[in-house]
């Protein structure tokens, strides 16, 4: 994959990747830390695992944007990699985003990479033009994901150890 379209955040929270996952993975979670998410729905029946898909739709501007979504890597607590095609992405562009969880001494080190694959030279051009926007928006997205999970209760049995 082209580096110069990917878009990279780590971070660290003070909570072990179990407690942590379920903010990557439940649509109830997601949107209370991605902002814009309107709705996140299953689009394949069973459980969550490679192959399922969903749709994701966003309020970009005024207007809400339809992705299609598909898990090419999911392995909890510790990855989850998703393909999104459709939304702002126009001729076949898609975007692929990758969570990677790692336990860190009972804290989480989170390490998210969003690579575009953007067709045409008009929107190679306006990706590269408005990369840095998006990297700070992604970098408020997870900062607000530290601060929720931070602030989630402990389950019984970790406040009890």
């Amino acid at each position: 994959m082209d580096e110069s379209k990917a878009i990279r955040v780590e971070i660290e929270i003070d909570r072990p990747p179990a407690e942590v996952w379920p903010w990557i993975e439940e649509p109830g979670k997601q949107m209370q830390w991605m902002k814009g998410v309107v709705s996140n729905e299953a689009t394949s029946p069973g459980p969550t695992r490679v192959g399922s898909t969903f749709l994701m739709k966003i309020k970009e501007g005024r207007r809400i944007s339809e992705y299609k979504g598909e898990a090419t890597a999911y392995e909890p607590p510790t990855r989850m990699t998703v393909r999104l095609t459709g939304g702002c992405m126009p001729g076949g562009g898609s975007m692929t985003a990758d969570y990677r969880l790692t336990d860190i001494g009972g804290r989480t080190r989170l390490q998210y990479a969003c690579h575009a694959d953007v067709r045409g030279w008009f929107f190679k051009v306006m990706f590269a033009c408005f990369k840095w926007v998006m990297r700070r928006q992604a970098r408020s997205f997870f900062d607000t994901l530290k601060r929720l999970a931070e602030a989630e209760p402990r389950p019984a049995a970790a406040a009890r150890g």
